[in-house]
């Protein structure tokens, strides 16, 4: 009975092993004379989510359906590229993978062993990261090929760009001020003011008959950059309160304020330097924006072209 029990269970094993080896080696997509087995999308997904299938459709099967709908025309467009590589003969050779592998090690600083334990950290064996930088650079030698020699950024489209993206390039402005504050010893807001006004009045009187103004604020100042002779130092317009910025306004650079009223103290400042809003000459952008033009067209060149060759193949999805 027992002999008879073993045959019925090892033989239910067998089938469900060789059911589960056919439904991995289902055909899920035809891409021209190649196929994409279940067992190849599903090792995908795995890779890029770092989740099985089965769990992935369990937690939300909404989402599953749609990342997996997405991996698979990853592959596909993978093997349309593979097959235009092949027929237009741009391999990559073992010594160019190399040399890029050497390439890498030195623009990070690591020795072989280190590279081999990062990518070890990351899952990733040698092997397996060759293998991929073998397809990105094939994937490079089609884009050079077939679309970068092509290419050409007119001066006309980076003026054009300048001009669009301006304000990105804006130079905030900015005054260079000192300052003499004059605070009430008490804190309550307006004990004592009117007092602090008249000082301020004589304090600049003294300014306009010859005084320097840093000597009087290291003596009279109870604000900050006092002891610097009430230095404030650069400061970008956007960050001075709106009632000392009207004053600003007024002042040519050298030029000393009224004593102005602030509420909870009396304030009397010196305009040293003011830079206002600017923008970076196109003169200094140009290689930047060239370069954003450069790969905003190739990205859209290239997405044309696989448009292109995706028209021109076999694709046939049966998932």
């Amino acid at each position: 009975m027992r002999i008879i029990i073993f045959s019925v269970v090892f033989s239910l094993l067998l089938l469900a092993q060789g059911l589960f080896a056919e439904e991995g080696n289902r055909v899920v997509a035809f891409v021209n004379d190649d196929v994409i087995t279940l067992y190849e999308l599903n090792s995908r997904i795995e890779e890029l989510t770092g989740k099985r299938s089965d769990d992935l459709q369990a937690s939300n099967k909404e989402d599953f359906f749609k990342i997996r709908e997405d991996i698979l025309d990853i592959i596909i467009e993978e093997r349309i590229v593979k097959s235009k590589i092949k027929e237009l003969d741009l391999h990559t050779t073992t010594e160019e993978v190399d040399a890029y592998i050497e390439y890498i090690k030195q623009n990070n600083k690591l020795t072989q062993e280190e590279l081999v334990e990062q990518l070890k950290h990351e899952g990733v064996s040698l092997e397996k990261f060759r293998e991929k930088l073998k397809e990105d650079l094939e994937r490079r030698n089609l884009v050079e090929n077939e679309i970068r020699i092509k290419l050409i950024i007119a001066e006309e489209q980076i003026a054009a760009y300048y001009e669009a993206n301006k304000k990105n390039y804006e130079i905030p402005g900015s005054a260079h001020i000192a300052s003499i504050f004059l605070v009430p010893v008490s804190q309550e807001s307006g004990s004592g003011l009117d007092e602090l006004k008249k000082k301020g009045e004589v304090l600049r009187e003294r300014i306009s008959k010859g005084e320097k103004f840093e000597e009087l604020a290291k003596e009279f100042s109870n604000g900050p950059g006092a002891k610097d002779g009430g230095d404030l130092g650069n400061i970008l317009l956007t960050d001075i309160d709106n009632k000392i910025l009207d004053v600003i306004n007024t002042l040519k650079d050298g030029e000393v304020s009224k004593p102005i009223d602030m509420g909870n103290r009396i304030q009397i400042v010196k305009l040293i330097k003011k830079a206002d809003t600017g923008y970076t000459p196109l003169e200094k952008l140009r290689n930047e924006i060239h370069e954003t033009l450069y790969n905003i067209e190739i990205e859209k060149r290239y997405q044309d072209y696989m448009d292109a060759l995706k028209k021109e193949s076999y694709i046939k999805k049966i998932l």
